[in-house]
């Protein structure tokens, strides 16, 4: 008994699973046990490595992208390896290459053991659903992996030519070249029945994880020690402190928020409403605290960002669904404006226990306002005499046919709908509504002396506007509640200090910019040669705009790439009538006033919604058409591809077609009949006449098709690599990190820094941890072969002017020289080195060289006079421009350096 029960509980199992899956439709197709298992997986390892990056501050840092790079690269090379396996084992099964391509792409090539089971029709049937499935997967899947793709093998190309460093370029490269497979992942799984509902949860994990944990920060909940930026300038924070979350950037954070909060919008509005109470709880639980979130970040930019996407989303919603995004929008964030002003009175460190019972209560009142609501309005419409005290207390603003309409309130339906304009022109209605007024003479006066049948003769507002009143009414009042006599509680950023300090570093970009316009100089130009540019002693190491972030590292042509493969995604998700479109747009358009797309988490993010939001096409057997049992080179030609279209197929599958065809220009009628060949092509003589004939089965190979073992096999050896170096840099950056945090007698430090320079070359503070171990001589030749790796990195240099200088090698001047021209508002390091080159001068008079001490003081001397030059250019307030962030200032150590260097000099 104990057996059979075991053995039904498996049968029960397997094959209710298999049937659960089967009902995971798409245009008529089943989905497999293995396919599903597939799209299951590629979600949950997709999502797993969103809530990673999310841990791992956005994947912001350079040794961040290692671990996931190498995990996805290694994994997708070795995908693409089996592949190839597979399809030359295929082929040698099945007697060469052009019988084991001879069906479709991803058909197999049994049709005659299917002609002979199932008969023709079944036949015809098959290769109609699998050439549905495999071309509803493809669009998209090119165009999302493309560009990243592209950009990294621009990286790539331009480690051969020198850049600035070639660390930050090999790291560009792997991170752009991780995103290309994430890409690949996400459209893949997207294409799959079920892969969006699972990439949809997954999205919305990743968001409640960033927003939740943010606000546990804030009340405390969570040890997160950077997660709140807490500072004393106004100008950054009004309030004192700006939230961060677990990416520690406050305005990126806002700009993620904002993406979660306009889509989790979307969708509370989207709800229809029958729709069940858990599905409006489980959006407003997620709306409220990226509402919130967005609020305490502080973030102009992702304010403004979010704006503009929500005013697109309101301006193309339809019909009853703009009123209820923007009463949903002013509900949601009336609680979240009283949250924010409660905590920004708190300056973000709110009492636990009374910040808590704020946060439920205000959660409650946005959770459960709107059902409420609706049971409020079922009851008025239930009872006649509280719908005629509803219409007196309404005044003017009631529309006329308010007691017809299918409940009060922004979630109901809009009084100018199609069923309200039918019962209210109706018998029944005009019946009803005189019921409401009793004829006795004892009828109470109207408020405002306006009766019911003189208020219904006034034009009812549009529903849109009342949408727009109700919120607004709910986000002021929230906004106008008193909450204590701090005066920080209707404060705001109004400043544009911020702003001028990025001002300044967009124009000094541009000199960076025009040392090589075309082609750019590599991966973080601007990190690692903003000192040598910069006008005024600003901390900015990083460029507050992806766009010239891009112009700078790649030029014109990765831009363009850029920017191209942007506008395709975003033309694809409007196309579509996508919700996501908001998401990406809020993305896209604060890349372009930050540095956004230093983060991983942030392009996976922006590919992310590129995936879900693909247009998907009708398919044939939706609408019940037809394709051709034998698809054919020439079906490439499609009624919607043009003249040069065609001439670009007819150059890459000239071969195929057959000799006689080739000089006739003729192509088979039944893709004519069919409608696959554009007609008009035939009066442009491309195509001369139609014949009644189809090509030779052994033409009915697309050249893509056989091309793909080699395709999969070229892909293999450029991923393969490309995942062992990241998990080289991995291994090196681990190695490096043990080293630096032991001392500097320990003796397990010196083999450790050695194996990782050995692993990674490229990194130069492996190179100087390394070389403050070794001994004078060794430790300048390790330094001067650091500068063919970073040929303008000024650490690298005054780490290599003091090992010089300490051994009495004149070079240190040169050096010491070349190494302020880089960083000429260093204030320690202009000291440092008029320090040194005193100490170098005196040694060489105590060996008696008196022409290379004479030689190290007149370049100390110089150093001094443009340091004392540059000291008083700055001392009046506009030429530092209010910007003196880096506290550069003309010390007296450096006087006392001078004197003695002038001194020995006039000796």
């Amino acid at each position: 008994m104990k057996n059979r029960m075991k053995s039904g509980w498996k049968y029960g199992l397997k094959y209710g699973l298999k049937s659960g899956l089967k009902r995971q439709m798409r245009g008529g197709m089943e989905i497999g046990v293995k396919e599903a298992a597939g799209v299951l997986l590629s979600a949950l390892l997709l999502t797993a490595t969103g809530i990673w990056a999310c841990l791992q501050t956005g994947l912001y840092f350079g040794g961040s992208i290692y671990l996931p790079a190498a995990v996805w690269l290694l994994g997708a090379g070795g995908l693409m390896l089996w592949r190839f396996s597979w399809r030359v084992k295929a082929a040698y099964l099945r007697g060469g290459w052009g019988a084991a391509w001879r069906e479709d792409v991803g058909l197999r090539v049994n049709n005659e053991e299917r002609e002979s089971k199932k008969g023709g029709r079944g036949r015809e049937k098959g290769w109609e659903k699998g050439w549905e499935r495999h071309r509803s997967a493809r669009p998209g899947f090119p165009l999302l992996a493309a560009g990243p793709a592209v950009l990294a093998g621009l990286y790539v190309l331009r480690l051969a030519d020198h850049p600035l460093s070639m660390q930050a370029t090999a790291e560009a490269a792997l991170r752009w070249g991780w995103l290309a497979v994430m890409a690949a992942a996400l459209a893949w799984t997207a294409a799959r029945p079920g892969g969006r509902l699972l990439l949809r949860a997954g999205w919305s994990l990743i968001g409640t994880l960033l927003a939740y944990t943010a606000l546990a920060a804030v009340y405390g909940l969570v040890p997160l020690p950077h997660a709140v930026l807490r500072t004393a300038d106004s100008g950054t924070a009004a309030f004192g402190a700006r939230l961060g979350g677990l990416l520690q950037y406050p305005n990126t954070f806002g700009a993620v928020m904002a993406a979660f909060l306009v889509l989790q919008l979307l969708r509370l509005a989207g709800l229809p409403p029958a729709a069940p109470l858990r599905w409006r709880l489980v959006c407003s639980a997620q709306a409220l605290p990226c509402g919130l979130c967005l609020l305490l970040s502080e973030s102009r930019g992702a304010w403004l960002a979010a704006a503009a996407a929500w005013t697109a989303a309101v301006l193309t919603a339809r019909g009853a669904a703009r009123g209820r995004l923007i009463a949903c929008t002013g509900w949601i964030m009336a609680g979240a404006v009283l949250l924010f002003r409660r905590l920004a009175q708190a300056e973000l460190a709110p009492p636990p226990l009374q910040g808590l019972a704020e946060l439920a209560a205000a959660g409650l009142a946005v959770l459960l306002g709107p059902p409420l609501w609706r049971r409020a309005g079922a009851a008025v419409r239930s009872a006649p005499a509280l719908q005629a005290l509803a219409a007196r207390l309404a005044g003017p603003l009631a529309p006329r046919n308010a007691l017809d309409s299918s409940g009060p309130g922004p979630f109901s339906k809009p009084f100018h709908s199609r069923d309200s304009r039918e019962f209210s022109s109706s018998r029944h209605s005009r019946e009803y509504r005189d019921s409401l007024e009793p004829s006795s003479p004892s009828k109470p006066r109207p408020l405002l002396g306006l009766s019911l049948r003189r208020l219904n003769k006034l034009r009812p507002l549009p529903a849109s506007l009342r949408a727009v009143l109700l919120a607004a009414i709910l986000v002021a009042a929230a906004g106008f509640i008193p909450l204590g006599s701090s005066h920080h509680e209707a404060a705001l950023r109004t400043n544009v200090s911020t702003a001028s300090a990025r001002l300044l570093m967009y124009r000094d970009s541009l000199s960076l910019f025009r040392e090589a316009p075309w082609f750019g100089q590599g991966g973080d130009v601007w990190r690692n040669a903003y000192r040598s540019v910069q006008s005024s002693p600003y901390v900015g190491s990083v460029m507050h705009s992806s766009l010239l972030e891009q112009l700078m590292n790649l030029g014109f042509s990765g831009t363009a790439v850029w920017l191209a493969w942007l506008t395709a995604m975003g033309i694809r998700l409007a196309r579509g009538r996508s919700p996501w479109l908001c998401s990406y747009l809020v993305l896209v358009l604060h890349a372009f006033i930050d540095f956004d797309s230093s983060f991983g988490l942030y392009g996976l993010l922006l590919v992310w919604a590129g995936a879900q939001g693909r247009g998907r096409k009708q398919s044939s057997v939706q609408t019940g058409g037809s394709f051709p049992a034998r698809l054919t080179t020439a079906s490439l030609i499609t009624s919607k591809l043009t003249t040069s279209r065609l001439i670009l197929w007819r150059l890459f599958n000239w071969r195929l077609i057959p000799a006689r065809l080739r000089q006739r220009r003729l192509i088979p009628a039944e893709l004519i009949n069919k409608g696959l060949i554009n007609k008009g092509l035939m009066n442009k003589g491309l195509i001369n006449e139609r014949l009644k004939l189809k090509l030779p089965k052994h033409l009915q190979i697309r050249r893509l098709s056989a091309l793909r073992p080699l395709i999969n096999l070229l892909a293999a050896a450029l991923l393969l690599p490309a995942g062992l170096s990241s998990l080289r840099m991995l291994q090196a950056d681990q190695l490096y990190r043990q080293a630096v945090s032991r001392s500097l007698a320990a003796p397990q430090a010196l083999p450790e820094l050695r194996r990782a320079l050995q692993l990674n070359p490229l990194q130069p503070s492996v190179r100087m941890a390394l070389a403050a171990r070794l001994p004078q001589q060794e430790a300048v030749l390790l330094l001067r072969s650091g500068l063919r790796f970073s040929p303008r990195s000024p650490e690298l240099y005054s780490r290599l002017a003091e090992s010089a200088a300490s051994g009495g090698d004149l070079r240190a001047a040169a050096w010491w020289a070349e190494a302020l021209r880089l960083d000429r508002f260093n204030t320690v390091k202009q000291t440092e080195a008029l320090r040194s080159l005193a100490a170098l001068a005196e040694l060489k008079l105590s060996q008696g060289k008196e022409a290379e001490a004479k030689l190290a003081a007149v370049t100390g001397l110089s150093i001094y006079a443009r340091y004392e030059a540059l000291s008083r250019a700055l001392e009046d307030p506009s030429a530092l421009r209010g910007r003196n962030d880096r506290r550069f200032y003309l010390t007296q150590e450096a006087g006392e350096e001078a004197e003695a260097l002038n001194r020995w000099f006039k000796d």
